[in-house]
């Protein structure tokens, strides 16, 4: 059983010891702190276990070496297990931020209850950012600072959206404010390639990967909210929440366009892609 939200006392990982949230100290002039300096990851844990640590920890190192700062020393999956079972907790989110401080690349393990699914029965509502995003390196990695995302979605939501789409230079869709962004079309899956500037999501790997094994095209390939047709499923896609279809895309209001629904037995089989990892998985019910 889950522990209540509201009383529970969470359990954390700080660079070796394993603390009590209201106990944690993180000295404030750090790099990391005081310039934002460090990358994080966020991942989703099923039945007790970090689904698809490889791919996150692989991600994370990479941005850690295009920062220049140095991989960590430590046993991830252990750390991950045992914080999930000093919390009681089988299914989870997990934040993993590695950040600068003054003797080097330190550790911080969060852990939280999974979140609330956030699309209503016909999917979510997105506005389009109407400011094009420059092509520069920061928007591949996920940094700590991450205010600008954060504000993006305060927008989105204050204007009655669920989220928020951003545009290339070239007006190509490029990703949302916390997730990759798909097109399904004619037995094809469209998603913007990795040389434009955004996040090279887990998810989006694996759906990558995934996908042609269902009888899908995949091409990454860009397109713009000018090509999108009401005929066209749209959906977004990232580690925790998985998969979520979008119902409308807008500028101004987030009922400029309205897409249809994905197909449900395609929608289902591409969820089970993200949230089942064959690897992490022990034969119990509910392994990720």
């Amino acid at each position: 059983m889950q522990p209540s939200t509201g009383h529970c006392r969470r359990i954390h990982w700080h660079d070796g010891e394993f603390i009590h949230e209201e106990n944690l100290r993180i000295r404030p002039f750090t790099p990391g702190f005081e310039y934002g300096a460090g990358y994080f990851t966020t991942l989703k844990a099923s039945g007790g276990r970090p689904c698809f640590l490889p791919l996150h920890l692989q991600r994370l190192y990479a941005s850690l070496n295009a920062g220049g700062m140095e991989i960590p020393d430590w046993d991830a999956a252990s750390v991950l297990g045992e914080v999930l079972s000093r919390n009681g907790l089988n299914d989870a989110r997990i934040k993993i931020m590695a950040y600068e401080s003054v003797t080097g690349t330190a550790v911080l393990v969060k852990v939280s209850e999974l979140p609330l699914p956030k699309a209503g029965e016909k999917g979510l509502k997105l506005l389009l950012n109407t400011h094009p995003r420059a092509d520069e390196d920061r928007w591949r990695h996920k940094s700590m600072n991450y205010q600008f995302n954060l504000h993006s979605h305060r927008r989105a939501q204050a204007a009655g959206a669920d989220d928020m789409l951003f545009s290339s230079a070239d007006a190509l869709i490029l990703e949302s404010c916390f997730s990759n962004v798909f097109l399904y079309r004619d037995q094809c899956l469209y998603t913007a390639p990795l040389s434009l500037p955004l996040l090279p999501g887990t998810a989006r790997h694996l759906l990558l990967e995934k996908a042609p094994a269902l009888g899908l095209k995949v091409l990454e390939e860009g397109f713009s909210a000018e090509e999108l047709l009401p005929s066209d499923s749209l959906f977004l896609c990232n580690a925790v929440r998985g998969l979520q279809p979008v119902q409308s895309l807008g500028e101004a209001t987030p009922d400029e366009i309205s897409f249809r629904p994905l197909p449900e037995e395609l929608s289902e089989s591409l969820q089970a892609q993200l949230m089942h990892d064959p690897d992490a998985a022990d034969g119990s019910v509910g392994g990720c």
